[in-house]
């Protein structure tokens, strides 16, 4: 395809580009470091978007079940349920009756 004869020439655009480039240098950003366990366990209840708040899976099941039920709906691992669970109901999101071995959500 023939240029366009309105256009700049590439060599006139790379060389404005690199006089551009030289007076606006990019600023360097620090790496990333990893999270600290106790930064992790302060994470927000749900940042991923697979991850479905337990207290959902209960209202969806007549609000409450077993926990062991509970673990096998969410389809997480049994480390991730747990600390997902502990946040719900530290939150007040998930109630626990030990009585009656079952967990449920709050009226």
């Amino acid at each position: 395809m023939p240029q366009d004869p309105n256009d700049e020439p590439a060599s006139e655009l790379l060389a404005r580009i690199k006089a551009e480039r030289a007076a606006n240098p990019p600023q360097r950003t620090r790496g990333r470091r990893r999270k600290t366990q106790e930064e992790a366990d302060d994470m927000p209840l749900f940042s991923g978007s697979s991850e479905k708040p337990l207290a959902d899976i209960l209202n969806s099941n007549s609000g409450a079940m077993r926990p062991e039920t509970l673990w096998q709906a969410s389809g997480l691992s049994i480390d991730d349920f747990y600390k997902q669970l502990k946040r719900e109901v530290e939150s007040g999101l998930i109630r626990e009756d030990k009585n009656k071995q079952l967990l449920s959500t709050l009226p």
